[in-house]
């Protein structure tokens, strides 16, 4: 009675397959074993083709337009922030001017105009105070 029951199940009605064989019926369906392998590949091949041509025509733009990337980071240096009509200078090879809402402050420094008001901005550090 003892050679009845399977060695890895613990009944007779049902017995276990070893996940091994199920695993491996599952990857390789019957008669095309070699179609996941192949499918991986094609997709690699693909998806690597993708990214290397947007990596060339990124790094030919950049490369070819290098007049105008370093003319609105040297912009944003000077205005921190630059607008529509600054960016259509650039494009057109022209010098950007200021935005139009910047001017220069009594301090020295430059900066947009504010609207908000001549109220002047509370002190920081200190002590908190409790609400």
């Amino acid at each position: 009675m003892a050679t009845e029951i399977p060695v890895d199940s613990g009944t007779r009605d049902h017995p276990t397959v070893p996940a091994r064989k199920v695993a491996r019926k599952r990857l390789q369906p019957s008669g095309l074993p070699w179609i996941l392998p192949a499918l991986v590949l094609v997709v690699g091949i693909v998806y690597y083709g993708i990214i290397d041509t947007a990596y060339h025509r990124a790094h030919d733009l950049l490369t070819t337009n290098s007049d105008k990337l370093h003319a609105m980071a040297k912009a944003l240096l000077l205005y921190e922030t630059i607008d529509s009509e600054q960016i259509g200078a650039i494009m057109e090879g022209r010098e950007p001017g200021p935005p139009k809402d910047w001017q220069k402050s009594n301090e020295g420094g430059a900066g947009p105009t504010s609207s908000a008001g001549s109220k002047p901005a509370p002190p920081i550090g200190g002590t908190a105070t409790q609400h």
